[in-house]
């Protein structure tokens, strides 16, 4: 149940925070592969997710895209809209998040979002690949997500 209020940021290094994933009450549904029941929190699962399908580690990567937009456009993503509508934008219309209202983030870390929100798991960045990609943004884009993050969180 990959979303925002899941995940703590360690403050303890004062050279970077380090975010920490928690609330793993979904963890043993989410290692079995075939389809099942809808699980999760609407607002930040991937249309596979919503659509019941079979889940995977790409509706963690769509999950990380939703945050990622939220942590930097400071917006929850579709306050104010009901499951089912949520279902029929995310899981069906293939809605993504307004990339407007990150007019000066660097190119690198749209593109990022971007991929990670991609409709069809398949065409979403791996664990791994999104890992290196974060690891290689400029030193400038690193700060101004990290100015935007704890303006986010106070």
């Amino acid at each position: 149940d990959m979303k925002s209020s899941n995940i703590l940021i360690d403050y303890s290094n004062s050279w970077h925070l380090v975010p920490r994933i928690c609330d793993f009450g979904h963890a043993a549904v989410r290692t079995h592969p075939s389809p099942h029941h809808r699980c999760g929190t609407p607002h930040w699962a991937g249309p596979e997710v919503l659509r019941g399908e079979a889940l995977g580690p790409a509706a963690d990567i769509y999950s990380f895209g939703v945050i990622m937009w939220e942590m930097l456009a400071q917006k929850l993503p579709h306050k104010g809209l009901s499951f089912s509508q949520v279902l029929a934008s995310v899981g069906w219309a293939g809605w993504t998040p307004d990339m407007s209202l990150l007019p000066e983030l660097p190119r690198e870390v749209l593109h990022l979002i971007r991929e990670c929100l991609n409709f069809a798991p398949s065409d979403r960045p791996r664990g791994k690949d999104v890992h290196r990609r974060v690891k290689r943004f400029p030193k400038q884009a690193r700060l101004k997500a990290m100015k935007m993050l704890a303006t986010y969180l106070s």
